[in-house]
């Protein structure tokens, strides 16, 4: 620490010559496990302060003109010290609390808690090591993972370095880092920069510094093109609702899955993606972090697992990761994205099923929709597509995209929800583009749906509400939250996707507060 050279001096000689001691016991390892032959007894411990590097230095002082011996497999080495000749241990340097802090953000750790001395003359820094990928050459908030959950948060004190992890952690659960050293008191917390919740930084959960959370980006990313047919058949997706253009919805959501923080039990969620509503008011959930598909019927206190929930990995019968799910009413069983398995399963909800099978693979799926004819579409944030594929063939059809990452038309920058109406017209919520193709106005949109009639409904996550936007309209209006980021029942944190049942009521994954929100459709009449 920034003490008086005096200080540190006496500190590392010791009275008790524990410090001296440490150093000594480098020699004896020398011995023990690598056959030299040091007499302890001559040599001497000597900290020295250097003016010129502000460092001090530790050095054993042969007392004696000595030579020492080590036989090992590779023969016989000497090594002669002349009566004075040092070795030097080890330099220690003057650091802050501050500076100490920024190097151990550098190297991937974390300082979680600090002792002093009564004097303050002896600190003790406890850092564990935080799973994490770096990014660097990005900009605050920019992309760092295939997830598109995550993005780049600058460590406290950087504008060049900084961790890939989520964004969904809520502003109100966050706190400014402590004084000017910017340290963390909470346990397992590490100081960024979180310019939307605060100005100063703040402390981030270090769970979600995970590297299976937000693996990184491939370092190449190649494009196929093939050429799209233009067909006019006539499509619908297997649900869509005569929602009425003038309908409206209460402002205050009614929680019906979760609402119990971050967890693996069936009460809770661990970062949802996609879920959706069957006509029976059945929810079906892929639960991220949790690597499984839960079925929460809407009034259960909790929900049950029907797919995965085997651990991480990439059997048939675990989930890994997955970022969207459908349900695919012909054969009762549901189809899933996993991302990091680079894969599109199939589960069966029939009794006693206890794996799925494989659909697609080697793909970066991040959204899935079926048409009524049972073609499946399915959007990748690596080649910034969006394939159709004819059930139970491997051979896509490029629909959208295609033309390497941007933002013209015919271009995406992580494409992720989808949805297909019944003329079969693909919408896209292209995220780092902040629209749904044509929709402006959004602060990266999540998901997407679309009624019968063409008005379209989506996720505005960074807004916290949900919008809708009317066929034909210039600007979309808020049907949901818009009263800042929060957890009251008028309020949403980072909504992520949307559904609807059969009678028109709204169903929101509010991600921030890991919950369903229901908001029930007024009477129009």
């Amino acid at each position: 620490m920034c003490h008086d050279p005096s200080v540190l001096l006496s500190a590392y000689n010791d009275k008790n010559g524990v410090v001296a001691d440490f150093q000594f016991n480098v020699l004896r390892r020398l011995n023990q496990e690598f056959g030299y032959n040091f007499d302890l007894d001559q040599f001497h411990y000597q900290p020295v302060w250097s003016e010129h590097n502000s460092s001090l230095e530790q050095h054993l002082q042969s007392l004696c003109s000595q030579q020492v011996k080590c036989i090992d497999q590779f023969g016989e080495k000497t090594l002669h010290f002349d009566k004075g000749e040092t070795i030097n241990m080890i330099d220690s340097y003057k650091f802050s609390i501050e500076e100490i802090n920024m190097l151990l953000n550098i190297t991937g750790f974390t300082i979680e808690h600090v002792w002093n001395d009564e004097h303050k003359w002896i600190t003790v820094i406890l850092a564990p090591q935080v799973n994490s990928q770096f990014c660097h050459g990005k900009n605050q908030y920019d992309r760092c993972s295939p997830n598109g959950a995550c993005g780049c948060f600058f460590i406290a004190g950087s504008h060049d370095i900084g961790i890939c992890t989520d964004e969904f952690v809520p502003c109100s659960e966050l706190v400014a880092c402590d004084g000017p050293n910017n340290i963390c008191l909470q346990p397992n917390h590490r100081c960024v920069h979180h310019p939307r919740c605060h100005s100063a930084p703040v402390c981030y959960p270090i769970p979600s510094f995970n590297q299976q959370l937000c693996p990184p980006l491939s370092m190449t990313i190649t494009t196929t093109v093939v050429p799209t047919a233009t067909t006019a058949t006539t499509t619908q997706v297997p649900v869509t609702h005569n929602i009425p253009v003038n309908a409206t919805w209460s402002r205050i959501g009614v929680t019906i899955a979760g609402g119990n923080g971050y967890g693996g039990a069936l009460n809770q969620f661990y970062y949802l993606n996609g879920f959706l509503t069957n006509d029976d008011q059945t929810l079906i959930v892929a639960d991220w972090n949790n690597n499984r598909i839960v079925e929460w019927q809407v009034g259960a206190s909790e929900g049950k697992v029907i797919a995965g929930g085997n651990g991480q990995g990439n059997r048939l019968d675990q989930v890994l990761f997955a970022s969207d799910v459908l349900f695919d009413g012909k054969t009762n069983s549901v189809i899933i994205c996993e991302d990091r398995n680079r894969r599109v399963v199939r589960w069966s909800r029939n009794p006693g099923t206890k794996q799925g099978e494989l659909l697609l693979d080697d793909i970066f799926c991040e959204g899935l929709a079926m048409d009524e004819e049972r073609n499946l579409y399915v959007s990748d944030i690596l080649e910034d597509d969006v394939r159709r594929y004819a059930m139970g063939s491997t051979n896509g059809t490029l629909v959208a995209g295609g033309h390497h990452r941007g933002d013209a038309m015919n271009q995406f920058s992580q494409p992720a929800s989808l949805f297909v109406d019944r003329q079969q017209t693909v919408y896209v919520s292209d995220k780092e583009n902040h629209r749904i193709m044509n929709l402006q106005q959004l602060s990266y949109p999540g998901g997407v749906y679309v009624d019968s009639i063409g008005t379209v409904y989506v996720t505005d996550i960074r807004n916290h509400r949900i919008m809708r936007w009317l066929k034909g309209a210039q600007q979309g209006t808020v049907i949901a939250g818009e009263n800042g980021e929060g957890n009251a029942a008028n309020q949403l944190a980072r909504p992520t996707n949307i559904s609807f049942d059969k009678r028109g009521n709204l169903y929101v994954f509010d991600s921030g507060n890991q919950r369903i929100q229901r908001f029930s459709i007024e009477d129009t009449n």
